[in-house]
């Protein structure tokens, strides 16, 4: 039904110029909805942008368009095409149209505190938070991303290493979490667990983390891949690698079922980087190899050729060795 559905939008858009109307804003929205049931949608996203701009049709609909199309490139790690359409879609949300919802903002604001992070500005991108929280008083529909808020200001802190700050953070949201439903605090008890971890705080962490696993189980989050790391990394730290790896596969089987490609790749590293920490070289071979076959990123695959690299020399076949750490340099962004 959905491919017969697609054909007849598709049929649409390429007839466009032989129409005498555009469609309604109701019909807008649902080919909206429908399409994005489908998994890989950005192409179709893309047209139905622009069957918007030429109907001139500019309400929360094609807004949230923008956003959609905007996540899926950040998603890509395209994030200066994600911004530029994050950009536009505050500028029609902040506009005083009567066809908008300026709740959204919220949403927009947080895709865009994403965005700037993932770029390294970090202390932009906190700058976005606290103007995010202040939006988000405003509209009670929006309560509920208040938290997750929260938890964006304590993973930035955790990146720059301000550890303390990370776990205010984290309180913070945890307790307006527990005001609104304990699943909003999974992030929130994810991250104050990160800094612990990181300050070598592990009997903290451990709660937090078991408190994050049974809620994210409990309703299904889509977070639970994130708490999985986490554990992982958890267990790197008690000097459980065998633990560590389980919850790297089961965070890795949750990435390649949510088709998050960059992530699913990146998980060989991690598995394969503790593989070696056990000196099973081979099976840490075979983690790098199956990464790098999935891994479209041309720089991380400098990662793996460095590891696959590391492996051969520690199993003592230095001519593999050179090899490997050669065709590292040979793409590496060095100009080498």
């Amino acid at each position: 039904m959905k491919k017969i559905f697609l054909l007849f939008f598709l049929q649409i858009i390429n007839s466009f110029d032989g129409l005498a109307s555009c469609p309604n804003p109701k019909e807008i929205y649902t080919i909206f909805q429908k399409t994005i049931q489908i998994t890989d949608n950005q192409s179709e996203l893309l047209k139905l942008k622009d069957f918007c701009q030429k109907c001139n049709i500019r309400d929360s609909t094609y807004a949230r368009i923008l956003q959609k199309i905007a996540e899926n490139f950040h998603s890509q790690q395209e994030y200066s095409l994600a911004y530029l359409l994050i950009q536009e879609a505050i500028t029609l949300n902040s506009s005083p149209r009567k066809n908008i919802k300026r709740a959204f903002l919220v949403d927009n604001y947080l895709l865009l505190d994403k965005i700037t992070d993932a770029k390294g500005n970090y202390h932009k991108a906190l700058g976005i938070c606290d103007h995010n929280i202040y939006i988000a008083t405003f509209f009670r529909e929006k309560s509920n991303l208040i938290p997750q808020i929260y938890s964006r200001k304590a993973t930035i802190f955790n990146k720059i290493g301000d550890f303390e700050k990370a776990i205010i953070q984290s309180n913070i949201g945890i307790q307006i979490a527990k005001k609104l439903h304990d699943s909003l605090s999974i992030l929130c008890l994810t991250e104050r667990a990160k800094a612990f971890i990181m300050m070598g705080r592990l009997k903290e962490a451990k709660p937090d983390l078991e408190n994050a696993l049974k809620i994210s189980l409990t309703v299904n989050s889509i977070s639970l891949p994130y708490v999985y790391y986490w554990l992982a990394q958890f267990s790197l730290k008690e000097g459980n690698l065998l633990k560590a790896i389980e919850y790297y596969k089961k965070a890795q089987n949750l990435y390649e079922k949510s088709r998050n490609e960059y992530s699913y790749a990146l998980s060989f590293v991690d598995i394969g980087l503790t593989y070696y920490y056990l000196k099973d070289y081979d099976n840490a071979l075979k983690n790098y190899q199956k990464g790098m076959g999935v891994m479209r990123n041309p720089y991380m695959n400098v990662i793996f050729l460095d590891d696959i690299a590391a492996c051969y020399w520690m199993k003592k076949d230095y001519p593999k060795a050179f090899e490997y750490y050669q065709k590292a340099l040979s793409i590496a962004p060095i100009g080498f």
